[in-house]
């Protein structure tokens, strides 16, 4: 019977700690950050996390060149590829942030970094968001049959888009162009909680 009550306890326990870990996420805006008037260095205090999964590529081509050596490299013929995976939710840390930049790293060393701004998706409903920073490089517009071999499937009609990663730019192998920040709907209210608007003080006459 002891047993029994023994087990019970640490499914209780277990059930527990799994919901805490599942909290319910919101997605992080421009407005938000303004209403609860986050501060450069509060928002480097707050865990971020990705909405979608990102895949972004390059070729590596020197060996004497900055690499994070926890990053998939694989050869393909002649050519060696690296590739960093971020899947959906995965947490981040904020290790710059400017007036309509964050600069958010999803692994130990902070010199990994991805940028998402505020509105730089390019899409309308997306101008509030933080979303991934994307751009296209003149003079390497990337033809999809040249650069087939970053990706598992090419359309006919892909359109390329860049990164920044570890001061290397990458290529987004995947749509995930619009992802954006989240942090938990927990976090945001007690940062609301904590925000006090002063009354101010008076001079009362006798």
């Amino acid at each position: 019977m002891a047993g029994k009550k023994g087990l019970k306890l640490t499914v209780l326990v277990l059930l527990v700690l799994i919901l805490a870990g599942c909290a319910r996420t919101v997605t992080f805006s421009h407005s938000m950050r303004e209403r609860i008037d986050l501060l450069d260095d509060d928002l480097k205090k707050v865990q971020f996390y990705v909405s979608e999964k990102i895949i972004i590529k390059r070729e590596f081509v020197n060996w004497s060149s900055e690499i994070n050596r926890e990053h998939d490299l694989r050869q393909e013929g002649n050519h060696i590829l690296e590739t960093v995976i971020i899947n959906t939710d995965t947490p981040g840390i904020v290790v710059e942030a400017n007036e309509d930049e964050l600069h958010v790293s999803f692994e130990p060393d902070p010199n990994f970094y991805l940028v998402f701004c505020q509105g730089c998706s390019g899409q309308k409903k997306d101008s509030d968001l933080y979303t991934l920073y994307n751009f296209k490089v003149k003079g390497r517009e990337i033809e999809p049959v040249e650069d087939s071999r970053l990706f598992d499937n090419v359309a006919p009609d892909a359109k390329f888009y860049f990164t920044e990663y570890g001061n290397q730019d990458f290529l987004i192998a995947n749509n995930s162009q619009g992802a954006y920040l989240k942090l938990k709907d927990k976090v945001v209210v007690n940062m609301l909680k904590s925000k006090r608007v002063l009354p101010g003080s008076v001079i009362i006459d006798d």
